[in-house]
């Protein structure tokens, strides 16, 4: 078999377009390149990027295909949980199966190019499942597949395609978990370079998001409350969006709700009220250094302790003003027009409002603020 030609594609060329608007519905007709950009999981991570139309007026937007052991439902929860505390996320939203089937796949699969943007040109699911190979002849033939045995693959989609998209009709089953994300111009923290493309303003966003994760039990970022031998962190969900005045925005990716429940969720509760004031910053400073090549300066760590700070006033005020039951609500709302049930998200509402107490409580008795309103029952 021989190997396909892989191309480059920088950072650069793709944040060069306009992002695209990503309300339904979209011209998934006028993609022009779909590009597959491998996340730290290889070709099972990552997203699809994609670029609709060509030259000046050409737009740029992500497909996000769910991975198996993540829930959809939890990513979109999370990214509801810190927009809504003023913190910079992609918007984002789930496609319908209709969408998917017939507007999406076929377009997506005739542009599909393989690239080597993150070290990987291997297949994702998400197309080679949706009958990449069968579909096209130029890859069917690297790949070295039979025509007789392109047509019995797709015969065999067509038809779980269409019992599928009838479950869903029938109220039996949800739409593959498909979402349709902002395109975020910008490299991630990594490919930027590190500390040396922020300044303190930046250091205090990434304490708030720390603290922020904390509540979401998210240990893919900052490592600052999940410091364990195995867990580096992983700046790489870290984007640094330009500003037109030249300055940065950090912005968000790939977060997730990580619920507890039992003795695990007590432990962690314990762990809050005992660390949660005045975490340990060695991991996050050494991830940080690792990626920029120097050291934090004491400034960047009072940058970074003042924004943790913030975020753990934020998760209080949020709770007592009701902000953060009403973004777990409208989430809950969406999952269920979206097949889902109410059960399905119960756990994580159960887990959040519990340690959105715990980070409260811990602020009361430190300051001595109003303690909150106790949390209505998930």
């Amino acid at each position: 078999m021989a190997v396909p030609k892989v191309k480059e594609y920088s950072v650069s060329e793709w944040s060069a377009l306009s992002p695209a608007q990503i309300a339904a519905p979209l011209p998934w007709s006028e993609t022009s390149l779909c590009v597959h950009h491998a996340g730290y999981k290889g070709s099972r991570g990552g997203v699809l990027m994609i670029r609709l139309g060509d030259g000046a007026g050409a737009q740029s937007l992500c497909v996000k295909p769910c991975q198996r052991l993540v829930n959809m439902d939890h990513e979109l929860l999370a990214a509801d949980i810190l927009s809504a505390a003023g913190l910079r996320v992609p918007a984002a939203r789930l496609a319908t199966q209709a969408e998917i089937d017939d507007e999406m796949v076929p377009n997506l699969i005739a542009k599909f190019e393989r690239s080597d943007t993150s070290g990987s040109w291997n297949m994702p699911d998400f197309l080679a499942y949706a009958g990449l190979y069968c579909m096209r002849a130029d890859l069917r033939q690297q790949a070295g597949i039979p025509d007789s045995v392109a047509v019995a693959q797709q015969v065999a989609l067509k038809a779980s395609r269409a019992e599928r998209r009838a479950a869903i009709e029938a109220g039996e089953a949800r739409a593959e978990p498909v979402a349709v994300l902002e395109f975020v111009r910008g490299p991630t923290l990594p490919q930027a370079g590190g500390v040396a493309a922020l300044g303190e303003g930046e250091y205090e966003t990434l304490g708030r998001l720390a603290a922020l994760d904390v509540l979401l039990n998210n240990a893919d970022r900052l490592p600052v409350f999940f410091e364990t031998e195995d867990n580096q962190g992983n700046l790489g969900n870290i984007i640094l969006e330009p500003g037109p005045d030249g300055s940065v925005v950090c912005c968000a990716i790939d977060s997730c709700v990580n619920p507890l429940e039992g003795v695990a969720l007590e432990k962690y509760v314990e762990r809050i009220r005992t660390e949660g004031r005045t975490p340990s910053l060695t991991a996050a400073s050494a991830a940080l250094g690792m990626v920029g090549g120097t050291v934090l300066l004491d400034s960047h760590l009072s940058a970074l302790r003042h924004g943790w700070r913030q975020g753990l006033e934020t998760i209080c005020e949020m709770t007592r003003n009701g902000t953060l039951r009403a973004a777990i609500d409208t989430r809950v709302d969406a999952a269920v027009a979206a097949g889902g049930t109410r059960g399905e998200l119960a756990k994580a509402t159960a887990y959040l409002l519990a340690v959105a107490e715990a980070i409260a409580n811990l602020m009361v008795a430190a300051d001595g603020v109003p303690p909150p309103r106790p949390p209505a029952e998930a």
